[in-house]
């Protein structure tokens, strides 16, 4: 029985999602901050830093890229873990919070 709800989760989207079970949906691309793999640092801010900010510098010329299938992919600003852990916690202790939120929502929501 068990795996018959997890496989009508996993085909949900995330507004099908939010419907039966109420919450909070974050979807952050590529989340980078240090990571330990077999006890060493790698710093993936190193990538991700310098790649936010190379976006943000060219949005006026991508910005039309958008609208193309799959552009997200490759588009989509990094998010720090910080700003990820941030948002996570104000999530989880304000119930005002829910629903689904892209990566400027959760930038957004981390700052405040």
């Amino acid at each position: 029985m068990q795996s018959n709800n997890l496989q009508v989760i996993l085909k949900l989207n995330s507004l099908e999602f939010c419907d039966k079970f109420p919450g909070t949906v974050l979807q952050p691309g590529f989340i980078y901050g240090k990571r330990k793999v077999n006890g060493v640092d790698i710093p993936l801010g190193w990538v991700g830093e310098p790649l936010k900010k190379l976006l943000a510098a060219t949005s006026a010329f991508t910005r039309p890229l958008k609208n193309l299938p799959g552009s997200d992919l490759f588009l989509a600003p990094p998010v720090s873990v910080d700003d990820l852990a941030n948002a996570v916690v104000k999530a989880v202790s304000d119930n005002d919070i829910f629903g689904t939120f892209n990566i400027e929502q959760i930038v957004s929501m981390a700052k405040n």
